[in-house]
């Protein structure tokens, strides 16, 4: 029991000294930065996305009206299944 106690300890000892070391904490930054940037490009994404959608909402040219029932239509043409794309 004692020996398994030491054993335990001498590995967390090891595990604790492998991720202190200066390259360890160097990837772990690098990693960080990495994820940071990623959400950031997310996030950018994400808002464009928005303003987009939001011009389209604020879209009054009547485009949508009038496209929608051929878009629709299109959609529902030749479907293999009898079940219709959309409630109404």
């Amino acid at each position: 029991m004692v020996q398994k106690s030491q054993e335990a300890s001498a590995s967390s000892s090891q595990f604790s000294e492998e991720h202190e070391s200066p390259e360890a904490i160097k990837q772990a930054h690098e990693e960080l930065q990495r994820t940071i940037q990623k959400l950031r490009a997310s996030d950018t994404t994400a808002e464009r996305l928005l303003h987009l959608l939001d011009e389209w909402l604020m879209d009054e040219s009547g485009y949508d009206e009038a496209t929608w029932p051929k878009l629709k239509a299109a959609l529902e043409r030749d479907r293999p299944s009898a079940r219709s794309l959309f409630d109404e």
